[in-house]
């Protein structure tokens, strides 16, 4: 499959037959007649190594060869098969389906072959009729790790995200190798789909129960997780509406408005939220402080971070904000020690320092938040610029080239690069 389609990372085809398999394939296939079985042996052989050094072209030779030899060896079949899908949907889907289909026609019970069958299936985006033929694999030889893991790519494509997880997590009990089953795109749409289950569970407890002030401040918390800004603002007021003494739900307003960039808004709601119920909501005084932090009133952002921390003392990402607030207060040792590992903070430091003319400390400011993130294009065209500050030309050019490779819309590394070649006398490319 390709990369585009599959959500798994690449891995490598399915492994040769073991000799059980060939065992069972023959039993289950019934006596083939005795036709020069040294000759087809060795042409199976010869198929399958072709098949695993990636030259499936010569492979489907060497299988119908076999065939040549013996048209009804199903193991041959099943290896023309394999060589004919061995590129996923760039090779040969429908005539893999085909000699896969032929293999089972004369071994019914060959699980190898149900498991190809599946694969060639899912090449052609026939996910239904591949999960039926992956069960039927499993049902024949339920540790084939492979076909588990097609198995959960089939359940993802048709949408049964539960089945289909449960499924990739067998494949990894089978072969650990495979731990790392899914792309993180596709793990989006899992925590996607968990999320819209939650949703489901509060409109649900709604039904039952709508004068709940409760169940609607949990559907607005479930809306916000989807994104869902605008609905999760309307379930927050009705909330508030059934309940204005419920600072749950002026906390969900202010989540909400947050959401929405209303900032101002958003502090009258938590502000509602916290003289209600001033010293036991410790998530209400952390978002109070980021929505002050948003409006540029740092000090008071301080504030609502320590009370937060005063209640909940493990909130460790309350540090992270009151660091920032004090980055931006210039106080950036204070915003080091709570977060030594805040690439913010020291990138503060250096653009700082580069305004204070002090382009040495500036360049070890932006070295360090390199250390921390090597993958920052912003941070390599700041470091590009405190190098060309000091007359380090060159240095200032390779800076910019990776501030460049990283992000090629990168403003100040394109302009950055075009004065340092200017000044190294080179003409821009």
């Amino acid at each position: 499959m390709s990369s585009q389609e599959s959500p798994f990372q690449s891995d490598k085809d399915d492994a040769s037959l073991s000799q059980g398999e060939q065992h069972k394939a023959r039993k289950a296939g019934g006596k083939a007649q005795h036709v020069r079985r040294a000759d087809v042996r060795a042409w199976l052989y010869q198929g399958h190594a072709l098949t695993e050094r990636a030259k499936p072209d010569e492979a489907v030779l060497a299988f119908d060869e076999a065939l040549r030899l013996d048209p009804n060896d199903p193991l041959a079949w099943y290896g023309k098969g394999r060589a004919l899908g061995a590129w996923g949907v760039l090779g040969e889907p429908e005539q893999a389906l085909a000699a896969f289909e032929r293999a089972l026609q004369l071994a019914p019970a060959f699980a190898p072959a149900w498991a190809g069958k599946g694969k060639a299936l899912l090449n052609l985006k026939r996910y239904q009729a591949a999960l039926d033929a992956l069960e039927e694999a499993l049902r024949l030889d339920p540790r084939d790790a492979q076909a588990w893991k097609d198995k959960a790519f089939a359940l993802f494509q048709l949408k049964r995200y539960d089945e289909a997880m449960a499924a990739s997590k067998e494949a990894i009990r089978l072969n650990p190798s495979f731990a790392h089953f899914w792309k993180p795109s596709d793990l989006a749409v899992f925590e996607m789909h968990r999320r819209e289950l939650v949703l489901a569970g509060w409109e649900n407890v709604l039904r039952d129960d709508p004068r709940n002030p409760h169940n609607w401040a949990g559907k607005s918390s479930a809306l916000l997780n989807l994104n869902r800004y605008e609905e999760a603002l309307a379930a927050a007021e009705q909330a508030r509406r059934l309940n204005p003494a419920y600072a749950p739900a002026w906390e969900s307003v202010g989540e909400a408005l947050f959401a929405l960039g209303r900032h101002a808004e958003a502090l009258a709601a938590y502000d509602e939220a916290l003289r209600l119920d001033p010293d036991s909501r410790a998530y209400a005084w952390r978002d109070r402080g980021l929505v002050l932090y948003r409006l540029k009133r740092y000090e008071e952002a301080l504030d609502s971070f320590n009370r937060a921390m005063q209640i909940n003392p493990s909130m460790t990402p309350e540090w992270r904000g009151k660091g920032a607030a004090f980055f931006n207060l210039k106080r950036y040792d204070q915003a080091r020690r709570l977060d030594p590992t805040s690439v913010t903070a020291w990138k503060g430091k250096g653009t700082a320092l580069m305004a204070l003319h002090r382009y040495a400390k500036a360049l070890t400011a932006f070295e360090r938040a390199l250390r921390l993130d090597p993958q920052d294009a912003d941070t390599w065209a700041k470091k590009g610029a405190a190098l060309q500050a000091l007359g380090r030309y060159e240095e200032a050019l390779a800076a910019y080239e990776e501030a460049l490779r990283l992000n090629p819309n990168e403003s100040a590394a394109t302009d950055g690069k075009a004065n340092a070649l200017s000044r190294l006398g080179r003409t821009p490319r």
